[in-house]
């Protein structure tokens, strides 16, 4: 298998192996992104031997960084490097080819997709997959709630949060630090209750509160059990949950919907992200958020060598959440289906389970542990999920060895 190559964002065309005129075209799948379906894939194709293909991965990062351990590390219970996944050893081993860069237009008509250093020039595939998660936006902030250009932190994209809260929690050994998560999903409780547990480990002068929008906003797709255990576990934390919606930013303030003023340094936003505003321009079939259509394949409702998976798809056949649980999953099944549409072999549809395990992790090692009816907390819950957490992690540390001849 020939050695995979970095393909810097200001040379996309360096090291493209020569095309001789009689040889056959190979076809050409993009992966863009490398959430949790993709690096699946990647590790499945790590330990197998790939038809003829060109393969190459569209994506910024070298490092992936785990959002399923994050709040652990926010909460100062993991280092950071525990929480992430170096890709570049699975690309060098599978013969993957990496474009360090982001996508800002896809023509899937013409299939072609265009990169951020080079917004005018095409690369041209025969297949694409897209993992690329679901983040916000400047301009979409904006719009969600005024005045949050320069003044949010948004959860995601994960790196950007990760080192602006390194920089806030130097700040809080020095001054008060007021801090407020808006939204209150399980992505806000949880970063609710580990910055009030760092907070508190550095003795830090700090207020942590949670915004959940309405008063029946905590954790509203969860069961009642759940919602009961987390405001329970908010309560102890000393996290303030008030069931107001922020309407406006200011300098140093949170404006509610009642017009009170909320003092705040550090607005987190939690509230859900959104589909990249690009794919409304590919013509791509959408649902009502802006998210890729798939079928029970993962694939385009509209096009069918356009495939998707993660946060960034919606099944058209049967919705579901989108948690990294449901990714992690298709993910598994993904490499041989992308590889079945390649050699035009009839594809599988992709199984999505009714009910999963969710653990949402509590912060002092603690969780909340919900299986449909089932519901359980505290310290055993938290090791099963540092157990999952652990595992899943290790799985990437180092790909197989490949037999060469």
């Amino acid at each position: 298998m020939e050695k995979a190559w970095v393909i810097t964002p200001y040379d996309v065309t360096r090291d493209l192996p020569i095309c001789h005129m009689n040889q056959p075209k190979r076809p050409h799948l993009i992966m863009l992104g490398a959430g949790h379906a993709h690096l699946q894939v990647i590790k499945q194709w790590a330990a197998s031997d790939l038809p003829e293909v060109d393969i190459t991965l569209i994506s910024p990062h070298p490092v992936q960084t785990y959002s399923g351990m994050i709040p652990g590390w926010v909460a100062g219970t993991y280092p950071l490097e525990l929480c992430s996944i170096d890709i570049r050893p699975w690309l060098e081993s599978t013969g993957i080819r990496w474009v360090e860069d982001q996508a800002v237009r896809l023509d899937p008509d013409h299939k072609q997709i265009f990169i951020r250093s080079k917004p005018n020039e095409a690369i041209d595939f025969d297949f694409i997959s897209i993992d690329i998660g679901s983040s916000m936006s400047l301009a979409q902030l904006e719009r969600l709630i005024p005045g949050a250009s320069g003044r949010v932190l948004p959860i995601r994209p994960m790196d950007q949060f990760v080192k602006y809260w390194q920089i806030a929690l130097e700040m809080a050994s020095n001054r008060r630090l007021d801090i407020s998560i808006v939204g209150a999903g399980a992505a806000g409780v949880e970063v609710a209750l580990a910055c009030r547990a760092k907070l508190h480990s550095i003795n830090a002068k700090a207020s942590v509160s949670l915004l959940t929008g309405s008063p029946g906003g905590l954790l509203n797709i969860y069961p009642k059990r759940v919602q009961a255990k987390a405001r329970e576990a908010l309560q102890a934390a000393d996290v303030t949950v008030l069931p107001h919606r922020c309407t406006r930013l200011e300098d140093g303030a949170i404006v509610l919907e009642n017009g009170l003023r909320l003092n705040c340094d550090l607005p987190i936003i939690a509230t859900g992200a959104m589909a990249p505003e690009w794919l409304t321009k590919t013509g791509l079939a959408l649902d009502e958020n802006g998210y890729i259509l798939v079928n029970s394949h993962q694939q385009s409702v509209s096009h069918a060598h356009v495939f998707a998976c993660g946060d960034i798809a919606t099944r058209s056949d049967l919705p579901h959440a989108k948690s990294g649980v449901y990714a992690v999953r298709a993910g598994e099944a993904m490499g041989d289906q992308l590889l079945a549409a390649i050699q035009g072999a009839d594809l599988s549809d992709i199984q999505v389970r009714k009910r999963s395990l969710n653990l949402l992790n509590t912060a002092n090692r603690r969780a909340i542990a919900s299986y449909g009816p089932f519901c359980s907390s505290g310290w055993l819950m938290w090791q099963l999920k540092n157990f999952i957490d652990k595992r899943y992690i290790r799985s990437f540390q180092k790909p197989p060895t490949r037999n060469k001849g």
